[in-house]
């Protein structure tokens, strides 16, 4: 592996950012392709869970991917052939909910080494299931949080508020921060997620300590009724008019005793942006959406070596942002070179 020009410190701390995509493939007048599953009418596809590592020096150097696993349905599967080839590849998965969990399991594994793994998930990886194990566990994780929920007030599980009831009463801090916002086109937007132009947005936080019950559909023998976190919002100032605010509720394992250790929440937060930095590599730029391969094992033989080739792409991105003075012979194996030249 590409040995990166990455900083270094007495503790070393990686950061894996997971998230979930969507491989499509459109069907007109040819056969289906074998064993895909059907996303819609006149379409075939899968989905793929992907972790990606990423230094966490300030510089977001892609590491390599740590955990990779594609999966469907089992109600739009065709056939006992295709249930059984997605079995095999452990594809079928009984509670969709369990791959955050189980990619970061895999990630700890495949880590052992390293000194510190942060995992950072988007609003899916925020579910009970998900968090507690890791709080009691020891892993740390950075989780964006949905905001529609009830948090404790009291010993009694009665006794509760909206979140954004307990967060109002949370002064806000004093130091703000400019981030850059990438546009997003109308044909990226979505109802809850519209259209915007690019811009430099000034952020403002609070962070208070709280705690998060048990949702009254999980069983108690099977998990804690509450367990401590600590919550980060992030909010906009002075939003251009007809664009929307910028709010981020983070919530995380990390400590929030000064204001740092709050924005190094909300740095690790925007990491997740590089998977998805990555998956873009693969599907565009690397060119796995135009594959015409007929079934799905090849398909998935193709994604072995494209996610390679995506993963190159942004080191490529990466050296080119940080080192400009490396040469390409320092990264790039010989065999390689051979080729370009």
């Amino acid at each position: 592996m590409t040995r990166l020009p990455v900083a270094t410190t007495a503790t070393q701390t990686v950061l894996v950012a997971h998230d979930t995509f969507e491989f499509a493939y459109a069907i007109h007048d040819e056969p289906s392709r074998d064993n895909l599953a059907r996303l819609q009418a006149n379409q075939q596809g899968f989905l793929w869970h992907a972790s990606l590592a990423v230094s966490a020096d300030g510089t977001r150097a892609p590491l390599g991917l740590v955990a990779s696993r594609p999966y469907v349905h089992a109600s739009q599967i065709e056939g006992q052939e295709a249930l059984d080839f997605w079995r095999a590849q452990n594809g079928l998965l009984d509670n969709e909910q369990t791959r955050w969990l189980d990619a970061a399991e895999a990630a700890e594994t495949r880590l052992e080494s390293v000194d510190e793994v942060i995992h950072v998930m988007d609003r899916e990886g925020d579910d009970f299931n998900t968090l507690f194990p890791m709080v009691f566990s020891g892993d740390g994780f950075v989780v964006r949080m949905t905001g529609d929920r009830s948090v404790p007030t009291g010993p009694k599980r009665s006794e509760k508020a909206a979140l954004d009831t307990i967060l109002d009463e949370v002064a806000w801090s004093k130091t703000t921060r400019s981030v850059e916002l990438s546009a997003r086109p109308k044909r990226k937007a979505s109802k809850s997620h519209r259209a915007r132009r690019f811009r430099s947005a000034r952020l403002k936080i609070r962070a208070p300590p709280m705690e998060l019950r048990r949702p009254d559909n999980l069983p108690a023998a099977n998990s804690p009724a509450r367990f401590g976190v600590n919550v980060v919002e992030v909010r906009e100032i002075r939003t251009p008019k007809n664009e929307d605010p910028v709010r981020w509720l983070l919530v995380t394992d990390r400590p929030i005793d000064t204001d740092e250790d709050c924005w190094k929440i909300v740095d690790r937060h925007r990491t997740q942006w590089q998977i998805a930095d990555h998956f873009k590599a693969l599907k565009t730029v690397a060119t796995y959406s135009k594959l015409q391969h007929r079934s799905a094992q090849t398909q998935l033989a193709a994604l072995s070596v494209k996610t390679m080739v995506a993963w190159n792409l942004l080191v490529i991105c990466y050296l080119g942002r940080n080192h400009e003075d490396v040469e390409a012979s320092g990264w790039i194996p010989p065999a390689q070179l051979a080729i370009l030249e």
